[in-house]
């Protein structure tokens, strides 16, 4: 079952709000976020960039990093090849953020795995780095455990 218009329509708003360019939102990690944000989830900060860590075309690798007010999403979307983690803000560690002449790369460490991108909007990097910097070092909602 596909997202709604209006659902898509909402993504789009969001990522043009932190920063994504038109060529970002014409990425096809970003036309595939319909299908994987749920309807009460909000996009907060968001890159798009360059992935070292698989080759594509001529040596690259595009991917999207998504923070949002629930978790943060890392996905890579080819035809017929997916990668996405899902990533929930207790086990961040970290974010580094490098910025060079009209661009920027983006580091996030994990407790899971380290995601870094390259050729990142400088803008957008920022407020990604702020809003990851900003969670709670805790869950919002901690398991409850048992008294015995």
């Amino acid at each position: 079952m596909g997202a709604s218009k209006s659902h898509k329509a909402r993504i789009r708003s969001e990522l043009k709000t932190c920063g994504i360019s038109m060529w970002g939102l014409l990425r096809p990690c970003a036309a595939h976020l319909g299908s994987i944000l749920h309807g009460d989830e909000h996009i907060q900060a968001a890159i798009a960039g360059r992935s070292s860590e698989m080759q594509g075309f001529f040596g690259i690798f595009e991917a999207m990093l998504v923070a949002t007010d629930k978790r943060v999403i890392y996905v890579d979307w080819i035809p017929g090849f997916t990668t996405l983690d899902e990533i929930s803000y207790d086990v961040v560690s970290g974010v580094n953020l490098s910025k060079g002449l009209g661009t920027a790369s983006v580091t996030l460490f994990t407790r899971v795995s380290t995601y870094k991108l390259s050729h990142v909007r400088p803008i957008a990097a920022l407020r990604f780095a702020e809003y990851i910097e900003g969670q709670p070092l805790v869950p919002k909602n901690p398991p409850q455990i048992p008294d015995y």
